[in-house]
């Protein structure tokens, strides 16, 4: 019954429905869907976001470091000791005295040695007139009129005192010049030389102002080893003033070695020791024979002294300079200085004496 008496409906009173009231049927509850909210398009990063996150990994590492250097002084601090309740913190575990770091780091820089400052090489020495005819004289002579073949120059070591061995001919002695010029065009580096002549020849001064080279000439074997003291390259001659005098029938062999003092000189002051064979020079002027006059011995060439001083003027013969490796001292025999000298004297005769057979034989044109 729905309905009173007086034909009122009691659910209005109420404000509900009779089903919701439990008289009527109920209905079949639906499923809910839930709401998805469409995902928005993920946004582009811009220039300041960039620039944002790059500025705060600097602070999350600065944030890093002083965590872990707080860990380490609470690590020092444990280690130290734990402090009695209300004294002062002992910093010097810690952390010393700034004023003494600072006076070890000054003590520690006064005692460290200090480098010296670089000094500028000295400016060469200018030329004179006659030495620079010769220079350019012997340029000439190099390229045009000998056309000297200059072959291992390189072996020729690049710094410290050097003594050359080479034979000697031709009467005037162009092979000082050549090699001069050969050492100054090397490869990998110049190095000037000093001629060691005799005594006889060291005291003409046209001698000494044409072979000098940029500096004082050196005579014997006591000036030789005050070359090698300053660590020059010496050039040297073992046969003399005899290797000069060579006749036709004596060339393109050595004569006995008569100088052991340049050898005990190189062996003082450890000086590589390089033979270099020249082939070309006895053609330049080609001694006949040598005729005796007073206490010397003029020589007779084709030219001289027929043609006066044109007979001087050299023959345009090929040259030909090898360099042979440096001297190895392992091999020198001998116990005492003198022993040793003229063990590295015959070793150099010998090796010089083979550059000159290989050289002998690769040559074929003597005058073109």
């Amino acid at each position: 019954m729905t309905r009173d008496a007086l034909g009122n409906d009691p659910f209005a009173r109420l404000g509900r429905k009779p089903d919701e009231a439990g008289g009527g049927k109920k209905k079949s509850a639906k499923p809910r869907k839930r709401k998805t909210k469409a995902k928005k398009p993920a946004k582009a990063k811009t220039e300041k976001t960039i620039l944002s996150s790059e500025s705060s990994r600097p602070a999350r590492r600065r944030r890093r470091k002083s965590k872990a250097g707080l860990g380490m002084a609470a690590s020092r601090t444990k280690a130290a000791g734990a402090q009695p309740a209300g004294a002062a913190p002992d910093r010097t575990a810690v952390d010393p005295d700034p004023a003494q770091r600072l006076e070890a780091r000054l003590a520690a820089r006064r005692s460290a040695p200090r480098p010296r400052p670089l000094q500028p090489p000295p400016p060469p020495k200018p030329l004179s007139r006659l030495e620079t005819l010769a220079r350019e004289t012997g340029r000439f002579l190099y390229d045009h009129v000998f056309r000297v073949r200059a072959e291992g120059a390189s072996r020729v070591p690049v710094r410290g005192p050097v003594m050359i061995v080479a034979n000697h001919a031709g009467m005037i002695p162009y092979d000082v010049l050549m090699l001069q010029l050969s050492l100054a065009r090397r490869p990998g580096g110049a190095r000037a030389s000093r001629w060691v002549p005799d005594s006889l020849v060291g005291g003409v001064g046209l001698f000494a102002a044409l072979f000098a080279g940029r500096g004082p000439l050196v005579t014997g074997p006591a000036k030789a080893a005050a070359a090698l003291a300053a660590g020059e390259v010496a050039l040297t001659f073992p046969e003399g003033e005899a290797g000069l005098l060579k006749t036709v029938s004596q060339r393109h062999r050595l004569l006995p070695f008569r100088q052991r003092g340049l050898f005990r000189a190189a062996l003082d002051h450890g000086a590589a020791v390089v033979p270099a064979a020249i082939v070309g020079s006895e053609q330049v002027h080609p001694i006949l024979f040598r005729l005796p006059l007073g206490g010397t011995e003029l020589p007779v060439t084709p030219t001289f002294p027929l043609l006066g001083p044109l007979g001087l003027v050299p023959l345009p013969a090929r040259w030909q300079i090898r360099f042979g490796e440096p001297l190895p001292a392992a091999e020198l025999a001998g116990h005492t200085a003198d022993e040793r000298a003229e063990s590295l004297q015959d070793l150099a005769r010998r090796r010089l004496t083979g550059l000159l057979a290989d050289l002998l034989a690769d040559r074929k044109v003597l005058l073109r």
